[in-house]
């Protein structure tokens, strides 16, 4: 089955999506348009991120694009995407997280804002989560957010 026009990840014969390097060399001026659909499918259909995570991932770039008035696209934001949603599938699989260094802690005193974006989200993700997002998940955040907005 051949991908509709338009569609940010073309179908394979299979009825999977192409992997991302094989589309973004097959289109590599979309890549700056891209939405994070293609990647998060592709982690999602291999079991690496839960349906929560890619959900919660979403709606955490549509809140970062609101805030922070930037346009996350695959050039710029895949890094961010795909930590977020391991992070937050480890998370809801009850998984060990991940500790963040004393390099981290130094970085972040330059990003009050990101970090206290980041708190305010994580703490309404818990919820769904059905529990609290540790401070060393949000600190890699916010640490990746950051990288984005300064």
């Amino acid at each position: 089955m051949e991908g509709q026009e338009g569609d940010s990840a073309p179908a394979t014969a299979e009825g999977g999506s192409e992997s991302l390097q094989d589309w973004a060399q097959d289109d590599p001026a979309g890549i700056e348009s891209a939405t994070f659909d293609a990647r998060l499918s592709l982690l999602e259909e291999t079991g690496q991120i839960t349906s929560l995570a890619r959900s919660l991932a979403e709606d955490m770039v549509e809140r970062i694009e609101q805030v922070f008035s930037l346009q996350l696209n695959e050039a710029n934001g895949a890094q961010f995407v795909t930590h977020v949603a391991m992070a937050l599938s480890r998370l809801d699989r009850r998984e060990e997280e991940a500790f963040a260094s004393a390099v981290v802690d130094d970085e972040l005193s330059e990003c009050g804002q990101q970090l206290e974006f980041m708190r305010r989200v994580a703490q309404e993700y818990a919820s769904e989560l059905g529990r609290e997002i540790p401070g060393s998940e949000i600190s890699y955040m916010a640490i990746h957010l950051c990288a984005l907005t300064v």
